[in-house]
């Protein structure tokens, strides 16, 4: 057992899988795609989407879209390389204010609401 302070706000990360369906143009037939963005939620709201949601939940998110740069760092796993190189890229996230739990979910005890 150990006794602490968190250095940082806690928070739980998700991803939720979003399709969609949109016309390019100059095609004639309607495509569609599925987009992973990541979910974050922090605080109490957090902890409850982390004990009530799982692989396959359907969930509602209403929430803040944040774009951000990130710098990666990666080792080439090849024995004959073993070189050092970085990866840069940007994310699309979504800042939650409220989760609603739609299907498969795990309530939590008879008193189980959902958190806004």
């Amino acid at each position: 057992m150990h006794t602490g302070n968190p250095g940082k706000k806690p928070y739980t990360r998700f991803q939720i899988a979003v399709n969609r369906k949109y016309h390019p143009q100059g095609v004639a037939q309607i495509r569609e795609r599925t987009d992973y963005p990541w979910i974050y939620s922090y605080g109490p709201k957090g902890e409850i989407d982390y004990q009530v949601l799982r692989a396959g939940s359907k969930v509602y998110i209403d929430g803040a879209l944040q774009t951000r740069s990130y710098v990666e760092d990666y080792r080439c796993t090849n024995p004959d390389c073993g070189k050092k190189y970085q990866h840069s890229g940007k994310t699309l996230e979504v800042i939650s204010y409220s989760t609603e739990y739609l299907t498969d979910y795990d309530p939590i005890g008879d008193d189980f609401e959902d958190m806004d």
